[in-house]
């Protein structure tokens, strides 16, 4: 280790313990510091634990004593480190919010530079085959650094936000909203940047047609989209994209037999697609949240659509799918918001739904995890209205809205050339009056 290290090491060491020394005897500065360090920024373990047991004493007591500290300390520590923080007690000066708060900026500001280095640590061992990917990797870490911003600093009180807010809703601007091209789908939920969505559906239903189409909707209008198959092969999804965009069939176009007619419809479809859109296409198979967040960082994507959940696989291990699920898709949310961007995520339904007499699907039938429901902004329930027929239409049923209400739209889908187009018809359940309400 060099001299360089060993000071920087002295130094964050001697301030986490004047920082101690002075939190034991200000408990009032515990909301103003809880906002700037959390017990992970501490160099010392040791130091992190006894912080967030003088946390967690004030928000359970109201407060803390310094005898509270010490006690813990020599619990933990021994009689040796309680000593040390008697010593660094009693040498302190500045015992009040402003000292607690100065040097709990200093020691953000070394957990911030430890990261740094981290970061430069992971770059100096890649090699050449990977270096690409891990400067991107590396360089997103950076950026976070970068713009973080304590919970204190993004607090604002509402005096300030008022003139913003009246003259954005007197300006008719829809710039966080991001429609998807179907008019009475629109009408129902809007998806807004930031947003987490969910489209559900057994298999066969044609969900991965259905994002396909709205892939091509977005991104033809200009935002920036990217498609992450993690099912099926990037010619694959061409092949529907092709077939939908020119009304070509799809099956001609799976078996490379395109003739006659389709020759000229598929090379007007391609230099449409080619001029026009603006979407990025990504086929690798068990990504997790994390490559997901590094390219579309890259690509400045507006729309990020994945197909789909439960082929997602999370950077750590876990036990049990339901766990695994719950951080995929809390960190989805997440990346919604740092990413400013609508996320519109597949899931698959369990078999319950096939059961039912009429089977329509209801929340608790999102397979592997009740997080799905819970961090996500909309969902959306695709199901035949015919279970029986092959080619029956798809009922669309928004089952939740945080911005607006539930309600239905009844596509008909050509499968013949990967199609959904909206229609006036209202869902009637074989042998049963219209259900729901219908836009």
């Amino acid at each position: 280790m060099n001299t360089v290290n060993e000071n920087q090491e002295r130094l964050a060491l001697q301030n986490e313990l004047e920082f101690m020394a002075v939190f034991a005897g200000t408990p009032e500065a515990a909301p103003d510091v809880w906002g700037i360090i959390s017990p992970e920024d501490f160099y010392s373990p040791a130091m992190g634990k006894c912080y967030r047991h003088l946390m967690n004493l004030h928000e359970q007591n109201g407060g803390f004593i310094p005898e509270d500290m010490l006690n813990y300390v020599r619990q933990n520590g021994g009689e040796e480190a309680a000593n040390a923080v008697k010593s660094a007690i009693a040498g302190v000066i500045t015992c009040n919010v402003q000292g607690a708060v100065s040097r709990a900026r200093k020691i953000k500001q070394y957990s911030i530079f430890r990261q740094a280095q981290r970061v430069a640590e992971d770059i100096s061992f890649t090699t050449p085959e990977t270096v690409e990917e891990v400067l991107e990797t590396s360089l997103l870490a950076l950026s976070g650094l970068a713009m973080e911003k304590s919970s204190a600093e993004t607090m604002r009180p509402i005096q300030d936000m008022l003139v913003n807010f009246v003259n954005q809703k007197h300006s008719n601007r829809t710039e966080n909203i991001i429609p998807t091209g179907f008019s009475r789908l629109d009408g129902i939920v809007s998806l807004s940047k930031g947003d987490l969505a969910v489209i559900a559906a057994r298999p066969a239903v044609g969900k991965s047609a259905f994002v396909g189409n709205l892939a091509v909707r977005f991104s033809v209008s200009g935002y920036t989209t990217a498609l992450f198959s993690l099912e099926m092969s990037e010619v694959q999804i061409l092949d529907r994209i092709m077939s939908s965009v020119g009304r070509i069939p799809h099956n001609f176009l799976a078996k490379n037999s395109i003739e006659g007619k389709y020759d000229n419809e598929l090379g007007k479809t391609v230099s449409f697609v080619y001029e026009k859109s603006k979407l990025f296409i990504d086929d690798r198979s068990r990504q997790t949240v994390r490559d997901i967040k590094r390219k579309c960082v890259k690509a400045k994507a507006d729309v990020i659509i994945i197909d789909y959940l439960q082929l997602m696989r999370s950077a750590r291990k876990y036990e049990s799918k339901v766990n695994e699920v719950a951080e995929i898709t809390r960190d989805l949310k997440i990346m919604a918001g740092d990413l400013n961007a609508v996320v519109i995520l597949l899931s698959q339904l369990n078999r319950d739904v096939e059961k039912r007499a009429i089977p329509r699907p209801v929340l608790s039938d999102l397979r592997d995890s009740g997080s799905i429901e819970q961090d996500a902004n909309s969902i959306i329930f695709l199901s035949k209205t015919d279970p029986n027929d092959t080619n029956s239409d798809i009922l669309a049923e928004v089952a939740k809205n945080r911005s607006g209400a539930v309600g239905q739209v009844v596509f008909a889908f050509d499968r013949n050339i990967q199609t959904f187009s909206e229609t006036d018809k209202k869902y009637t359940p074989k042998g049963g009056a219209a259900v729901g309400r219908v836009y």
